[in-house]
């Protein structure tokens, strides 16, 4: 399995033979990235296997890509509700989509912050030869006690899952057996100071493996 982080809080999985791009291709929201172009020319000329999207924040999803990829491919694109809105025509998949052995469900998740908590927002359970959680930008206090059964062999989270104390809780709760740590801000432009932030929480995440990766950064796990 490997896991590319491509923008700000996309990865491009490749599981069993199957890329799966989520939240992948998306807009720049300074400070946080969108794809370098050369990773774009290399997706629009070998396409991956499937497109899913947690919501339709810019930062994590570009419509005009999602569109070009459905009429290139005709594979699937999942979705929200918010998502389908923005793809007239586009057959958003709002249920479980299946391809090459590799399943991919949407589990349904509240957005962090107050201001968002309304706002149409799903996480992704990957299911193949190993799983996968995908958290999108759901927040850690949002999660039940049944958690603790989904037990992926990775997490895909954003950085208050190791910079909060009930992020941190949250993510032994998974009970991953490696966690990825993404949506991070470009590091020369970063007000708030996230990637130092994050790298000393990093203490106190035991001996849960976690990797924050470099934008185009491959974890091979």
């Amino acid at each position: 399995m490997q896991i590319q982080r491509i923008s700000n809080a996309g990865v491009l999985v490749t599981l069993d033979g199957v890329r799966l791009l989520l939240d992948g291709v998306c807009q720049r929201l300074i400070p946080y990235p969108a794809p370098p172009s050369e990773i774009v020319g290399a997706l629009e000329r070998r396409p991956p296997d499937m497109l899913a999207y947690t919501h339709s924040h810019p930062d994590h999803f570009e419509p005009g890509f999602a569109a070009r990829f459905y009429r290139k491919t005709r594979r699937p694109v999942l979705g929200t509700a918010g998502v389908a809105e923005l793809l007239p025509g586009i057959p958003v998949e709002l249920g479980n989509a299946t391809i090459g052995g590799v399943r991919v469900m949407p589990v349904p998740s509240r957005h962090l912050g107050a201001e968002w908590s309304q706002y149409p927002h799903v996480s992704y359970l990957i299911d193949g030869s190993k799983r996968i959680f995908f958290a999108g930008d759901a927040a850690p206090q949002c999660w039940k006690d049944g958690i603790s059964r989904i037990q992926p062999d990775v997490l895909i989270a954003p950085f208050p899952y190791v910079t909060t104390g009930i992020g941190r809780r949250t993510a032994a709760r998974f009970a991953p057996g490696a966690m990825i740590v993404v949506h991070m801000p470009e590091k020369e432009l970063d007000p708030d100071g996230i990637w130092p932030m994050t790298e000393r929480a990093l203490k106190a995440c035991g001996e849960l493996p976690v990797y924050v990766p470099d934008l185009c950064e491959t974890i091979s796990l």
